[in-house]
């Protein structure tokens, strides 16, 4: 087989998949095309990868296991001699094999060599220019609760991942942004489903989902692991406290249907503290949510597990009633930005987002606390005793001041 840098990425790696599923033994000979296209033809190599499918060639070889290619529209070919029925048979029944056994390999292996090394040069059509002329402002909604990728921060504002997604979004496309700060995740939908906002900021990638909430999804920008937290010691999970309208439990209760009861509290926050309680024995949270709300004293003692079936994919969403030129700016806009950058703002968010309290200033520093405390207490007591001598003192004063009033 021909040799090159594709061998290093993704066809050496599809050949070995292959070969494993083939038990073969392969020995991957360095050379250019046109060397490794004569070998072939002279019976010096078995297979050719990267192999170009043209009417003359199919006139001596068989075309077999083709893989996608990084060029746009294009295929990888593997080649063999005609003649050599037994070797193509094996390939065929190892790409199948493969494909049975792994049906996402292809893709994740395609995503992993060949994914977006940098965003799309964006383009708006004059269509798209005047829908930005005439629509200067789009409405957003948010999940107001969902640390670290959307809340509201103590200012009122928009924050986390998708705030700063959208930040590149509107510097690309010209496009301002106002978002709507709701109290709850369903109240934000509420107001996306009425068309009341254009835009809900994040959304799981499921077109059932999404066709349920009057939605029309961009492509992905992420995965989000799930996991189960809960207190250690817990064995068996089956009570699952979430927010009311979670995508976690309506995945759970109506596509897996696997045996998890479902108790709703406002925010996650109460959803933790009912663990605690022994009210639920978990709470379903993405991995930044773990890692926020594991620095909170009270929950730093939480187990977890990942959950992989409960695992998606984020994208963001646009309205079905609203301008389709809307959806295709925001497709563009996400666009331009490669999956590196994307991923770069969900590794950089902000790890320094806990909320004092003095509560978890106990947990963390009890000794500390306890000093503190005790310190508080004796100021106290000097404070009130020292109140009640001045108090004291001046009654005394007046009575005297009283009698020499007398005395004149």
């Amino acid at each position: 087989m021909p040799y090159d840098e594709a061998y290093e990425a993704y066809s050496y790696e599809y050949m070995l998949a292959l070969a494993q599923y083939a038990g073969w033994n392969c020995e991957f000979i360095p050379v250019n095309y046109e060397e490794g296209l004569h070998m072939l033809l002279q019976g010096k190599l078995d297979i050719m990868s990267r192999a170009e499918r043209t009417p003359e060639l199919e006139q001596t070889l068989a075309f077999a296991a083709a893989a996608p290619s990084p060029q746009p529209r294009a295929v990888e070919y593997f080649a063999v001699m005609k003649a050599n029925r037994v070797l193509l048979q094996e390939m065929n029944e190892a790409v199948a094999a493969l494909e049975v056994n792994d049906p996402s390999f292809t893709a994740e292996l395609h995503e992993k060599y060949y994914g977006k090394g940098q965003g799309e040069i964006l383009v708006l059509t004059p269509a798209e220019q005047d829908y930005i002329l005439e629509h200067p402002v789009v409405r957003v909604s948010y999940d107001p609760d969902w640390y670290l990728i959307s809340y509201r921060s103590q200012e009122g504002r928009f924050a986390g991942v998708m705030a700063k997604i959208y930040d590149r979004i509107a510097a690309q496309t010209g496009l301002k942004f106002e978002f709507q700060a709701n109290d709850s995740f369903l109240e934000a939908m509420e107001a996306f489903e009425s068309g009341r906002t254009e835009l809900m900021a994040e959304l799981p990638y499921d077109y059932l989902w999404a066709n349920r909430h009057n939605a029309r999804l961009t492509l992905p920008c992420q995965k989000i692991p799930i996991v189960a937290v809960y207190k250690q010691g817990e064995e068996q999970l089956h009570t699952v406290a979430l927010p009311p309208g979670y995508y976690q439990q309506y995945l759970s209760e109506e596509i897996r249907k696997d045996g998890y009861v479902f108790h709703n509290y406002s925010t996650i926050a109460e959803c933790l503290d009912a663990v605690l309680r022994n009210e639920a024995d978990c709470v379903f949270l993405n991995t930044l949510q773990l890692e926020y709300y594991r620095k909170f004293a009270k929950y730093s003692n939480l187990s977890f597990r990942v959950m992989p079936s409960l695992g998606y994919r984020l994208s963001t969403a646009v309205s079905k009633s609203a301008d389709p030129r809307l959806f295709s700016i925001i497709t563009k806009g996400l666009a331009g930005m490669s999956q590196a950058e994307l991923d770069q703002m969900f590794r950089e968010s902000p790890q320094n987002m806990k909320t004092s309290y003095w509560c978890d200033a106990f947990y963390d520093n009890p000794r500390i606390m306890l000093w503190g405390s005790m310190a508080l207490a004796g100021l106290l007591v000097v404070s009130i005793v020292y109140s009640v001598i001045l108090r004291k003192r001046n009654a005394r004063l007046q009575t005297l001041a009283a009698q020499r009033k007398m005395w004149k």
